[in-house]
């Protein structure tokens, strides 16, 4: 292993736990009844937050974020088995 691959498998060691913990949270949030859960969101911290609504579609957003997130963490692994 040159320090070039080395440093790469780092990267991606780091970004794979990083979507570790965000598919843990999601996880955890969708265990929930998110239909009836308000949804705000703001442009920027110093953006007030505003209401979506979601008309209870919620949990499908979320699952689909999740879903997301899974395939790009398999692909991060796919990646660093090449290496």
């Amino acid at each position: 292993m040159t320090l070039e691959t080395y440093e790469k498998a780092k990267d991606l060691i780091v970004e794979i736990k990083n979507l570790d913990n965000h598919i843990y949270e999601l996880k955890d949030i969708i265990r929930n009844n998110t239909s009836s859960w308000r949804m705000e969101v703001r442009p920027s911290t110093s953006s007030p937050l505003k209401c979506i609504n979601h008309y209870g579609l919620l949990p499908e957003f979320l699952n689909t974020i999740l879903s997301k997130h899974l395939e790009h963490r398999d692909k991060l692994l796919k990646e660093l088995d090449k290496l």
